[in-house]
């Protein structure tokens, strides 16, 4: 997969790198101060393969499985 392709996000349909919408989904994750919602999270994480954060961010993930934990983090928000 090349991390370097323009890929669309669900926020305007502006053109973004993996690596942008990578860094843009740490910087909302960083930012989660419910305990519940970190919780929910860190599950999802490990649903999806990963041993946890740390873990998710260094094996380059999948662009279905960052937009998994966008949606969430969108839901969530509503």
């Amino acid at each position: 997969m090349d991390h370097h392709r323009p890929t669309t996000d669900h926020h305007g349909g502006q053109f973004m790198t993996i690596e942008t919408r990578l860094n843009a989904l740490k910087s909302r994750i960083s930012a989660i101060l419910n305990d519940d919602l970190r919780y929910a999270l860190a599950e999802r994480i490990r649903e999806l393969g990963y041993i946890d954060l740390r873990d998710f961010f260094q094996a380059r993930p999948v662009l279905a499985h960052v937009h998994a934990l966008e949606r969430m983090l969108l839901v969530a928000r509503a």
